[in-house]
């Protein structure tokens, strides 16, 4: 990415707490301000998570009261998506809706008043992201050797 234009975006939220969820602003900061993202399906790209962890986050986790990458993407999510495609998160978390995210008017300022491009170019992201009625999902059960459908009358 362009250095100038990742300064242009506004560089990644500074509210944002260690690490988790960065990737999801930067491409929402992109697809809905004027850039593009490309896919190149045979590119190879790969993270190698340690056993375990050299370091904690020490007060950092006890002033957030719940796990920082759920703090992150609520964050992102709260700046970013429309009521009607929060309900998708709050759904995948829902214990996210009492998480404390700090205050994020400064990036949602930003969002409105640089990224103008925003309101028009939504549209394509709700088409993707358009799920339906959630209780009519498809979802793994234990080992994943079962999916459980969900009709409208029942509840899991």
């Amino acid at each position: 990415m362009d250095r100038a234009f990742f300064l242009e975006l506004g560089g990644y939220d500074p509210g944002l707490l260690v690490w988790g969820g960065e990737n999801f602003e930067l491409s929402f900061k992109i697809w809905m301000c004027g850039g593009s993202i490309e896919w190149v399906p045979c590119s190879r790209i790969g993270h190698v998570y340690r056993s375990f962890m050299p370091y904690n986050f020490g007060k950092l986790a006890d002033r957030v009261k719940g796990p920082l990458i759920t703090y992150n993407y609520k964050r992102v999510i709260e700046t970013w998506f429309d009521e009607k495609h929060k309900a998708y998160f709050y759904t995948r978390e829902p214990l996210a809706m009492f998480l404390d995210m700090g205050d994020i008017s400064e990036q949602v300022g930003k969002r409105d008043e640089k990224h103008k491009a925003y309101f028009y170019t939504r549209e394509p992201l709700a088409m993707f992201l358009d799920m339906g009625d959630i209780s009519e999902q498809v979802r793994k059960r234990g080992d994943g050797n079962y999916c459980l459908r969900c009709k409208e009358h029942l509840k899991l």
